[in-house]
């Protein structure tokens, strides 16, 4: 096998743009050169085996900043799925939870459903606790509706121990425990999911999950990177360990999620503690996240518009909380600052963002452009333009999500009235003002099948359909070569390795992705589906289509697959 070679197509030019090439050079893992016919001549005078994939474009690998590895290929290992249109009511819900009872462990039986959950059952409304009931009252039953709002039976209420957060803060903003009018618990819980004892697999049951899934989740659709929001400490040795023996298809760069995975200072002493022999190109732990409030789905993101379905205890309008006060975040800012990483805040709500702008500011400019704060979800929401003259003086760092455009875009007017209805997923806005978003997947329990595909998140860009197929905000739409930059050069800068990936550009890591058509050369509709024919890491092939020819002379990885 050699680790020389090169990949000839039609070259994507993110990085450099309007760049014509159909060569890319790769030697000893880096990109060496890329070119058109004069180089081509060259590496065919010096013997350097020339790989001839036709009109393929070859495209920088797809970095995805903020996603939930562990937590998603859990999911999909020991939740039962009751996503719409897996079930399209609640009946046909209660009729398959009672259909796999026997899949209940030590005591539990988790499923997951959708985002706005509520909203796309054809009911209209979440299961209710009596209901779950019907189904068991012996086995604790449990809905993780995307990672906010959860749905229990009374046996998974009593055994969570989730009724003594009543009134106070939860892990991911205010708790939520839904009472009726008549003060009877519901079922539904929100921004306490971390603090529910779901079934957890051992430390060494970890590993093979993540084996096993990191291709079903990534590598098929290109991802080469992803910035991991971390889950558990078992989760992040079992990926540092991985890395270190190159066992995994994709490289990760951690953010630990204080106090969900672990305590502020604890997390920032196990930042330091990254064992000596792990390439941090292919693991490194980068920053912290925290909440800075919740999520749209349990009406708990901090926002300027009050929500229309759910009022303050006083009866007051209600634009939900944010849970960290100034001169903690600030604080929080300076202090990873000071230990050499990043924070990254959880900013649903605008007034959540504006804190962690006003915070930034606080805290100073970072003597290290790499420790900017992330804001996760900016953009997603924006019904104040003026805001983005603050995120620019904040100098933050937007972390979007183009894939909840169908998890949740339907459903920003039905909560907060047709005011907003032009202030969802502002993406034209926001690079027209000069501000670079990273695009990303937050993959999670409940998240749609198709949100770790860069793709399915480009089409988003494009395409601006919700859920039910209406059109969202179509003014907003950006370009196939803007939606791409986002999933790349872009997202590459969220996690500090814009000088290391995110484009094909000479000293910079072989991170490639073959995609069997042109996306300029495709419908819009097509760009969801395009397929990835070839992935490389490092040089090394770790997937590759069946039956394309010439690829046995790339270094195949030990785990490499074949689709």
């Amino acid at each position: 096998m050699s680790r020389e070679y090169a990949l000839r197509g039609i070259v994507s030019d993110i990085g450099q743009s309007g760049r014509v090439a159909s060569v890319v050079h790769v030697r000893d893992g880096l990109v060496a050169g890329v070119g058109g016919h004069e180089l081509i001549e060259a590496l065919e005078s010096s013997g350097v085996p020339i790989i001839d994939l036709g009109d393929r474009f070859i495209s920088p690998g797809f970095i995805d900043p903020h996603t939930h590895f562990e937590d998603g290929a859990r999911s999909l290992v020991e939740t039962l799925d009751c996503r719409v249109p897996v079930v399209r009511d609640i009946a046909a819900l209660l009729e398959r939870l009672r259909a796999h009872l026997h899949r209940a462990v030590d005591g539990w039986l988790v499923a997951q459903g959708n985002l706005f959950y509520d909203k796309k059952l054809a009911d209209g409304r979440f299961p209710t606790m009596s209901e779950l009931d019907s189904v068991s009252t012996d086995i604790a039953i449990a809905i993780r509706a995307g990672g906010h709002a959860t749905m229990m039976n009374s046996v998974a209420l009593e055994r969570s121990g989730v009724l003594g957060f009543e009134n106070r803060e939860g892990m991911m903003g205010d708790a939520v425990i839904e009472r009726d009018e008549n003060g009877e618990l519901t079922g539904l819980i929100a921004e306490l999911d971390a603090a529910v004892p779901f079934p957890k697999p051992t430390p060494g049951e970890i590993p093979g999950i993540l084996r096993d899934k990191a291709v079903e989740l990534y590598t098929r659709f290109g991802v080469t990177s992803i910035g991991e929001i971390s889950a558990s400490p078992a989760g992040v040795d079992a990926m540092e360990a991985m890395a270190a023996a190159e066992e995994l298809p994709i490289r990760v760069t951690t953010y630990l999620w204080a106090p969900g995975t672990m305590a502020f200072d604890e997390a920032i002493d196990r930042a330091a503690s990254v064992r000596g022999d792990v390439d941090p190109d292919r693991f490194a732990i980068r920053g912290l996240k925290v909440f800075a409030d919740g999520g749209f789905s349990s009406r708990n993101a901090a926002v300027h518009t009050p929500y229309l379905d759910r009022a303050s205890d006083d009866g007051a309008a209600y634009t939900g909380t944010v849970s960290i006060d100034h001169e903690r975040l600030t604080e929080m800012v300076r202090s990873v600052r000071r230990n050499g990483l990043q924070l990254a805040v959880h900013a649903n709500g605008e007034r959540a963002q504006e804190a962690a702008c006003h915070a930034a500011i606080a805290a100073g400019s970072p003597d290290d452009e790499s420790q900017r704060v992330r804001v996760e979800h900016a953009g997603n929401f924006l019904t104040r333009t003026a805001s983005l003259d603050l995120w620019r003086e904040a100098q933050i760092l937007p972390v979007l999500q183009p894939g909840f455009l169908v998890a949740l875009g339907d459903y920003f007017v039905p909560i907060f009235g047709p005011e907003v209805a032009d202030s969802r997923f502002r993406f034209r806005d926001l690079i027209d003002a000069g501000i670079r978003p990273a695009g990303s997947s937050d993959l999670f329990y409940g998240s749609e099948p198709e949100q770790t595909s860069p793709l399915f998140n480009i089409w988003c860009s494009v395409a601006r359909q919700g859920f039910g197929g209406e059109a969202i905000a179509p003014e907003q739409r950006i370009t196939v070569d803007e939606a791409w930059t986002m999933h790349t050069l872009w997202a590459a800068s969220a996690l500090g390795v814009e000088d290391r990936r995110g484009s094909l550009e000479v000293g910079k890591v072989a991170d490639i992705a073959v995609l069997a058509r042109d996306p300029h050369d495709v419908s819009v509709d097509e760009l969801r589906h395009l397929a990835v024919d070839v992935v490389i890491v490092g040089g090394q092939c770790v997937l590759r289509r069946e039956g394309l020819e010439g690829l046995d002379v790339i270094e195949p990885a030990v785990s490499c697959s074949v689709v």
